[in-house]
């Protein structure tokens, strides 16, 4: 199938379907880091340094550098992350400081946590699959002290984290899109597992299972 293809303008571009994918690739909004305008194209980062000069760099190495300045050690990586109660935050606040998580995991692969992504990056620690984390906790029986129902809904969970990732199964707007519609409407599922502290708790035990 072809596609018409406009710029923002409207422009007339292309009907061929793989320009946009090219297009997706190589055409990034434009990333400010420290005030310093940095563009991404094709693996590389390009941006002026203090002295006016044109620094180019891996996608690769320009993260591990700044995951470095901020983690000078793996250890300090490892006390931060368990100390941040919202990964979300705590992603956001990492992407904001230069640490491309986004073209890593393109890179790398999408099925990696941003925990993992970062301790192979800057530390050379093997990379674990999201999957792998999830049937370890899924087999290690720590939350058998629930009802059947409230383990279902915990495994759900931790297969929605399989997916997507920690930071999307932080707010109880989760139990509005599959597969919790089977489970029950997401007052049901809330008052299964004890409200939004309930709530906070087993997303806590989740954390800390998955990262311990």
């Amino acid at each position: 199938n072809q596609i018409d293809f406009k710029d923002d303008e409207g422009k007339f571009l292309s009907k061929d379907p793989t320009f946009i994918e090219n297009i997706k690739k190589e055409k990034r909004d434009k990333i400010y880091i420290n005030n310093v305008e940095v563009k991404v194209l094709n693996e590389q980062v390009s941006f002026l340094n203090e002295n006016g000069e044109l620094i180019t760099k891996s996608i690769r190495d320009f993260s591990k550098e700044n995951i470095l300045k901020k983690f000078k050690t793996m250890d300090n990586f490892l006390n931060k992350w368990s100390e941040s109660d919202k990964k979300k935050a705590f992603i956001s606040e990492l992407e904001s400081e230069g640490i491309l998580l986004e073209d890593l995991k393109e890179e790398v692969g999408e099925h990696v946590d941003t925990f993992d992504l970062i301790l192979h990056i800057a530390y050379g620690r093997r990379l674990i699959a999201r999957k792998e984390r999830a049937e370890r906790i899924k087999n290690n029986n720590y939350f058998k002290k629930y009802s059947i129902k409230a383990r279902i809904i915990i495994d759900s969970l931790i297969d929605k984290y399989a997916d997507q990732g920690i930071e999307h199964i932080e707010d109880p707007e989760i139990f509005k899109v599959k597969p919790f519609e089977k489970i029950g409407t997401p007052v049901e599922i809330m008052s299964e597992i004890g409200g939004i502290d309930g709530f906070n708790k087993i997303v806590g035990e989740i954390n800390n299972n998955l990262y311990s």
